[in-house]
C-alpha cells in the first residue's frame, strides 16, 4: 500500500500547517472562552466529576447533576442520561472522551486547589483548561495528517491537502463553533491510528503496535462505530495474495508476541466502559439508546442518499470538494494493487455506518460530522487525487476548481456562523432562497425551514393558517367505556404515520367526548406517543389543567394536539389514549382525530 516517499524540498508541509493552526486558534478564542461542558459534552465528560469529584459511579437518580446544572447551565434536560433496568442512571456516552481529556481535567484540579476556585469539575478552570485542551487535540490531528501526507507524497502536496481539510471542508466550522465534538477528537486518533500503522509496517518495533492498540481503543472508546476502522491496520501493506500471506506469518509467527500485546492493552482500556456498564447495569455489554426507540441503527433502511445530497446535510452538496477524495481513495487502491481495494469499502462501510443511524442528520452541524472521523483515511485520497490529476495540462483547472470549492466552503462557513445557514432544518427551498446572501434570513424564508420541533413542542398548534385537514377519523367507545382506578386504559387508537401525510410532519388533534363533570377530569392523563417496534418515544401526556389542552364543559369534549415526530420509519405509529391517574371515573363516549399538514 505504501507509495514511495518522495525527497523533501523544503518545509512548505510546517506553514501550512503553522497557517492552519493559528487560524483554528484565533477563531476559537477571539471572542473569549465559551463553556463547552455543555449538550452532548456534558454527558461526555461526566465520568470525570462523578468519579473524582463527587466520588460515585452509581446514581440512583439525577440529583447531583441536576444541582451542578443550576450552578453552570450545562443542558436544558437530561437528554444525556439514560434510566436502566434496575433504575440507575447512566450517562448514554462512552467514555473515550473524558478519558482523553483527563490530563486537562486534573491539571484544572490543581489549578482551583491554588486559586481557591470551587473544585467541582465544572468551574472556570475546568471550563478554560478543557477548551484548551480540546483545541490542543485538533492541532494534534492536524500535525499527525501532516506526517502522513508528507510521508505517502511531496510536501507541496501535503501543504495543499492541510489547507483543503481546513479552509475546503467542514472540518473548520466543527473546529471552532463546536470545537468540544467527539468527531473532531476522533479525527485525532484515527490520524494517530494510521501514522502508527505506518511506522510500525517500516520497523515492527513494540512502541508501534502498541500505539496502534491504545489508538484503536480509544476510537471505540469516542465513538464505538468506529471500531470499523480497524481495517486500516489489518489491511496494510496487502497488495495481493502473496502480500496478505505474508502479513498472516507476520501476524502469527513473526511479530505475535507484539500483536498480542497490542491486543491484550486494546482490550484493558476497552474493558474501563464494560466495567461502568457493569457495575452500572449488571451488564458488561449494553446499548445505552435504548431507552429511546426514536434513535438507534436501522441496519436494512439506510439513508445514503441523504447523508450524501440532501439540501438538508448532503455532504457532497456543503462539502464538495471532498468528491475528489473519495475519487482519490479509490485511485490509491488502483496504484498500489491494493487487494480489492479495501481502503476505499473501508470507507463505504464506514459511510454505510452513519446512513443507518435514524437520525442522519446528527442534530446542530455543518454538514455531515460525522464523516469527519474519517478525514484522515480521505486526506489520502485528496492527495492521490491531486498528485495523479494535477500532473500535466489540466493541472491549472483543477487548481482553479480547487480554489473555488475552498472559497465557496468559506462562504457556506460565513452563512452557517451568521445563522443563515441552518444546522439542522435546511430544506430545498430555503437553500435557495439564502444561496449568496450575507444578510440575515427574513420571515418569509425563515418559515421554508423545516419545523422548529423544540419550539413548537412547547407554544402549540399557533400557526393553523399554514395547514390544512390530511386525516380524519372518529372512532366510537363501546357503551360505558369508563376509566377508573380498576380499568384504567382507555381504548388504544393506533394510525400508522405514513397514512397520515407524506410531508415530513403533521400535527394531531384528538377531541375526546366524555360524561361527567370538570372534576372528574382531574387526574386523567391524555396521552400521545410515536411508536416503534411496540416502544413508545416522542411521548406527550397532557393533564386538564395544562396550559396546552382545551376543554369545553358544555360539549363535554377534551381537546389536546401533538406534533410529529421524525418517525424512525414509515411504519411508526401515533398512539392516543386517556390513562387514569387518580380522582374519580370518568366515561368516555368517542374520539375524533384530526390531522394536520402544510398547505
Amino acid at each position: 500500500m505504501l507509495i514511495f516517499r518522495k525527497k523533501r524540498i523544503g518545509n512548505i508541509d510546517n506553514i501550512a500547517l503553522f497557517i492552519c493552526s493559528v487560524l483554528i486558534i484565533y477563531l476559537s478564542y477571539n471572542t473569549g472562552v465559551s463553556n463547552i461542558l455543555t449538550w452532548d459534552i456534558f454527558g461526555h465528560y461526566v465520568y470525570l466529576p462523578m468519579i473524582f469529584n463527587k466520588g460515585k459511579i452509581i446514581h440512583e437518580n439525577l440529583e447531583y447533576f441536576d444541582q451542578i446544572n443550576v450552578i453552570y447551565k450545562n443542558t436544558p434536560y437530561f437528554y444525556q442520561f439514560v434510566q436502566v433496568e434496575n433504575g440507575h442512571f447512566i450517562t448514554k456516552y462512552t467514555s473515550g472522551w473524558a478519558i482523553v481529556l483527563s490530563p486537562f481535567y486534573f491539571i484544572a484540579n490543581l489549578v482551583c486547589r491554588f486559586t481557591g476556585y470551587k473544585n467541582d469539575g465544572f468551574s472556570l478552570p475546568y471550563q478554560y483548561i478543557i477548551s484548551f485542551g480540546v483545541t490542543f487535540y485538533t492541532l494534534m490531528g492536524l500535525f499527525y495528517l501532516k506526517k502522513i501526507i508528507s510521508y505517502l507524497y511531496k510536501e507541496q502536496i501535503a501543504a495543499f491537502v492541510l489547507i483543503i481539510i481546513v479552509f475546503g471542508t467542514n472540518f473548520l466550522f466543527m473546529n471552532y463553533v463546536a470545537k468540544g465534538s467527539s468527531n473532531n477528537i476522533e479525527f485525532t486518533f484515527v490520524a494517530l491510528m494510521i501514522w502508527q500503522t505506518i511506522q510500525f509496517h517500516n520497523s515492527y518495533k513494540l512502541k508501534y503496535a502498541i500505539g496502534i492498540g491504545v489508538s484503536i481503543a480509544l476510537i471505540g472508546l469516542i465513538r464505538p462505530p468506529d471500531l470499523v476502522l480497524v481495517l486500516i491496520p489489518l489491511g496494510w501493506n496487502i497488495k495481493n495474495y502473496g502480500t496478505l500471506k505474508k502479513k498472516l506469518i507476520l501476524f502469527w509467527i513473526t511479530e505475535r508476541k507484539k500483536i498480542v500485546i497490542s491486543i491484550t492493552i486494546a482490550f484493558l482500556l476497552l474493558f474501563v466502559q464494560f466495567l461502568y456498564w457493569k457495575l452500572c447495569t449488571g451488564h458488561l455489554l449494553m446499548n445505552s439508546y435504548s431507552n429511546n426507540p426514536g434513535e438507534g441503527f436501522d441496519w436494512f433502511n439506510p439513508h445514503i442518499i441523504e447523508v450524501l445530497f440532501s439540501f438538508r446535510k448532503g455532504w457532497f452538496l456543503y462539502t464538495p470538494i471532498m468528491i475528489f477524495a473519495v475519487i482519490g481513495l479509490f485511485q490509491w487502491g488502483k496504484n498500489n494493487n491494493i487487494i480489492g481495494h479495501y481502503p476505499f469499502i473501508a470507507f463505504l462501510i464506514f459511510l454505510y455506518l452513519v446512513s443507518c443511524w435514524t437520525t442522519w442528520w446528527y442534530a446542530d452541524s455543518f454538514s455531515q460530522r460525522s464523516l469527519i472521523d474519517i478525514y484522515p483515511l480521505l486526506a489520502i485520497g485528496l492527495a492521490t487525487f491531486i498528485n495523479e490529476l494535477f500532473m500535466g495540462k489540466k493541472a491549472i483547472y483543477y487548481t482553479l476548481i480547487f480554489l473555488i470549492l475552498i472559497g465557496f466552503n468559506l462562504f457556506q462557513t460565513y452563512q452557517i456562523d451568521r445563522g443563515i445557514i441552518h444546522t439542522s432544518r435546511m430544506t430545498k427551498d430555503y437553500y435557495f432562497s439564502i444561496f449568496g446572501q450575507i444578510n440575515p434570513p427574513s420571515e418569509k424564508q425563515k418559515n421554508m425551514l423545516l419545523i422548529d420541533r423544540e419550539t413548537k413542542y412547547f407554544s402549540g398548534f399557533d400557526d393553523k393558517d399554514n395547514y390544512q385537514i390530511c386525516y380524519v377519523k372518529g372512532y366510537k367507545f363501546p357503551k360505558n367505556t369508563k376509566i377508573n382506578k380498576e380499568s384504567p386504559y382507555s381504548p388504544i387508537i393506533d394510525i400508522q404515520s405514513s397514512v397520515i401525510t407524506k410531508q415530513d410532519h403533521f400535527w394531531l388533534k384528538a377531541v375526546f367526548e366524555y360524561e361527567g363533570n370538570y372534576e372528574q377530569l382531574k387526574g386523567k392523563i391524555f396521552n400521545t406517543a410515536a411508536m416503534y417496534h411496540h416502544k413508545s418515544y416522542q411521548y406527550s401526556g397532557q393533564y386538564i389543567e395544562d396550559s396546552l389542552i382545551h376543554y369545553d364543559t358544555i360539549k363535554k369534549e377534551v381537546v389536546f394536539e401533538y406534533l410529529s415526530p421524525e418517525f424512525r420509519t414509515k411504519d411508526d405509529i401515533v398512539r392516543v389514549n386517556v390513562f387514569y391517574e387518580s380522582g374519580a371515573a370518568l366515561i368516555l363516549k368517542r374520539v375524533r382525530i384530526i390531522c394536520y399538514h402544510k398547505k
